[in-house]
């Protein structure tokens, strides 16, 4: 379920970066307007714009109108998601707040048991790491 909210929270985003646009390719053809733009010539302007990136410019002739569509999310309070995507990398790196620079009240003393619990945690996780290594992936590089 957190992987499709998340699934979910990514598409609302990249409408609200990347909005849908309306492109009006040449005339109709009459007097004084411009020739209607021919099928592969449509396709490379849809093409274009489907593969464009948030915050890129499109330049196209002077007989193109490329309007964007007003996006249902542009009035979106997008803080939330920003703080749970923080909240989901620090608790996968495991760092404590303390060194991202968030004190949360600590002072020396504590900050010295973080420290200290932290340095445990991370030379235990190393151990655990080495066996793999020396055990499975260096005998396999060596017996080339």
């Amino acid at each position: 379920m957190i992987d499709d909210f998340q699934a979910d929270m990514a598409k609302i985003m990249k409408v609200f970066t990347k909005p849908m646009l309306i492109a009006k390719c040449g005339g109709n053809g009459a007097p004084r307007m411009s020739e209607p733009w021919s099928d592969p010539q449509l396709d490379v302007m849809s093409n274009t714009l489907a593969t464009r990136n948030q915050g890129t410019d499109l330049t196209v002739r002077g007989d193109a109108e490329v309007t964007p569509i007003s996006s249902l999310t542009k009035d979106l309070n997008t803080e939330w998601w920003i703080q749970y995507l923080e909240r989901q990398r620090d608790s996968q790196l495991g760092v404590p707040k303390i060194f991202l620079g968030e004190p949360e009240g600590a002072n020396r003393s504590t900050s010295d048991i973080v420290m200290q619990e932290f340095v445990t945690r991370l030379r235990v996780r190393q151990k655990e790491r080495s066996g793999v290594y020396e055990t499975q992936l260096f005998p396999l590089i060596f017996a080339r």
